[in-house]
């Protein structure tokens, strides 16, 4: 072997460490950023040669020495990185196997980065790209998901009114006044009862009840209901009837027999205050867009209603090691390739993990473990230049003794 080849090897090892340092170097410099996935270096040994052999093979035995080292690249590691919470609802992070599904300029992406938002026409976008958030529907179709942000919830009239509270014997008179009751046409009204105890009953007590709207004007004249000895309402004198926009509405004053709703026992007061809950609701604006494990987008408006929207998409690949990254924590995938061909589906179902609001997936470089591997690269760095420098000695020192000797 020529005298220079341990200076050649020698600078193989030099440049495969400086080259393995970038990787690592771009591995930390990710440290933050969200669905990275950092890479690992790889190395392979540089054949042996020998001039009566070839140039890249050397003979059969243990005294052929190699030509050193190359970086030959790097390989993706797909683990999944920690969690961080942030608190913003359309931020997602998967817990399993999965990806997101983007279209980014036409192109189909994937990512596990889900810092998500609306944009100003409602469709849920990537926050840093601006790439489209991909849905699935009934059908297993792909598509964007849209929200319409200025939808409203419309009106549901009121029902019934649920009333609790004692009507006091010991008195002769009591009110309820009951606010955000919605009439037939989704108007808000205000209803007030009046109660008057009456006379006549074999046992027990009976109320006459009057009520009125926020106008003074009647809704029902002193139509009455009764309690038993025990204070508890009689069956079929427990509830009235009232009509609001031409709408029936119950005002239920318990269950027979029991506590559940009006008493009408002795507490010694003057004056009894009933309350009265009504179900129904008024129309709501959009307040709050989430979603839930499944990634299905929840909707929640001003006046309490909730509904649901489209879902997120997810995708498997049997091979994740053939996706290409694009940056942006973004992947290409190659159907032709074996493993690269994605399967979609749903948070949940199959093979997909569930999905986490309200959180985001961090990178999966771990630094004490990039750290060691700089230290071992150093090592190698430092040991493939301590050979450079003492080969080129050696030369130095062999010019020199063939110089004194002429």
């Amino acid at each position: 072997m020529s005298g220079f080849a341990s200076i050649y090897t020698s600078l193989t090892g030099l440049l495969a460490y400086s080259d393995a340092l970038n990787s690592i170097s771009d591995n930390i410099a990710n440290l933050n950023t969200p669905g990275f996935k950092g890479n690992d270096v790889l190395f392979r040994d540089l054949t042996p040669s020998n001039p009566d052999f070839g140039s890249d093979q050397g003979p059969p035995d243990s005294l052929t020495t190699g030509n050193g080292v190359r970086f030959t690249g790097t390989r993706r590691v797909f683990t999944q990185g920690p969690f961080e919470q942030t608190g913003n609802g359309t931020d997602l992070s998967i817990n399993g196997n999965g990806f997101f599904v983007l279209k980014n300029n036409g192109q189909q992406v994937f990512s596990q980065a889900g810092q998500f938002t609306f944009d100003n026409n409602g469709f849920l976008i990537d926050s840093v790209t601006n790439a489209r958030v991909q849905g699935i529907d009934a059908g297993g179709n792909i598509s964007d998901i849209q929200v319409n942000r200025n939808q409203a919830a419309a009106a549901v009239a009121t029902t019934q009114i649920k009333f609790s509270g004692n009507l006091d014997t010991a008195s002769t008179t009591g009110t309820a006044t009951v606010k955000n009751v919605i009439d037939a046409t989704g108007k808000n009204k205000t209803l007030t009862l009046q109660f008057t105890k009456g006379t006549g009953a074999t046992s027990g007590t009976v109320w006459n009840v009057t009520v009125t709207d926020e106008t003074g004007a009647t809704l029902l004249q002193a139509s009455q209901i009764q309690f038993n000895g025990t204070g508890y309402p009689v069956q079929g004198s427990n509830t009235l009837q009232v009509t609001l926009a031409g709408k029936s509405v119950t005002l239920n004053f318990g269950d027979a027999g029991t506590p559940n709703g009006v008493t009408s026992f002795s507490g010694g007061q003057t004056t009894s205050t009933i309350t009265g809950t009504p179900d129904g609701n008024s129309p709501g604006t959009l307040s709050q867009i989430a979603f839930n494990q499944q990634g299905v987008v929840q909707l929640t408006f001003s006046n309490g209603v909730t509904s649901s929207g489209p879902q997120i998409a997810l995708a498997n690949f049997a091979d994740p090691s053939v996706l290409t990254s694009t940056g942006s924590a973004q992947f290409t995938a190659d159907a032709s390739k074996v493993g690269g061909k994605p399967t979609f589906g749903r948070a949940g179902e199959n093979s997909f993990g569930t999905l986490q609001p309200g959180e985001i997936e961090l990178s999966n470089v771990s630094l004490s473990q990039e750290f060691s591997t700089i230290v071992v690269l150093q090592n190698g760095y430092q040991g493939s230049s301590q050979i450079l420098n003492v080969s080129n000695q050696l030369l130095d020192d062999l010019y020199k003794s063939i110089g004194s000797q002429g």
